[in-house]
C-alpha cells in the first residue's frame, strides 16, 4: 500500500443521507471525531416540526440542566404571539412548559394529561410527548 509521507493519517467521513451527516463545505470530508457544541448535537437529534408549527420548534429542544436558561419557564408567556389559533391560552402555556426543565418533564406530561390541558388532536402535541418520553430513555423491568 502506497502512503504519501507528506499526509498525516486521519479519519474521514464523506457523509450519508441525513442532513447532519453531510459536509456543509460542498462534498469535502467530515472529521467524525470533531468535538461539537452541545446545542448543535441536541438540535441535530431533535425531531423537526412541520411548517405549520415551525415557530414552536424551540419547545422540542431540551438541552439539559447545565445548558438551560433560568428564564425558560417564562418562554411560553413571552412567545404568546406564536400561539396557533386552534390552541387555547391554557393549552399553549401547558405545551410550552412540558419540556421547560429536564427533571420535571415526565411530571409535567402526567399533570397535563390528568388535567386535560393538551390538545391531543394535534400532531405537534404527539411529537412533543414522544420527544419527552424518548428523553426519559428506555424503561426496563426491575
Amino acid at each position: 500500500v502506497w502512503y504519501p509521507d507528506s499526509m498525516r493519517p486521519r479519519f474521514a467521513w464523506f457523509g450519508g443521507h441525513k442532513s447532519y451527516d453531510r459536509s456543509k463545505a460542498g462534498g469535502r470530508e467530515i472529521n467524525p471525531s470533531i468535538r461539537l457544541e452541545h446545542i448543535v448535537t441536541v438540535s441535530a437529534f431533535t425531531e423537526q416540526l412541520g411548517l405549520e408549527y415551525r415557530s414552536l420548534q424551540w419547545t422540542m429542544v431540551q438541552p439539559g440542566s447545565s445548558h438551560i436558561k433560568k428564564s425558560r419557564g417564562n418562554e411560553g408567556y413571552a412567545r404568546q404571539r406564536d400561539r396557533p389559533p386552534s390552541y387555547s391560552k391554557t393549552e399553549f402555556l401547558t405545551l410550552c412548559n412540558l419540556r421547560a426543565f429536564p427533571h420535571a418533564q415526565l411530571r409535567n406530561v402526567m399533570v397535563a394529561l390528568q388535567e386535560r390541558r393538551l390538545p391531543l388532536r394535534s400532531s405537534m402535541v404527539h411529537a412533543l410527548i414522544q420527544q419527552t418520553l424518548f428523553h426519559v430513555g428506555t424503561i426496563s423491568e426491575l
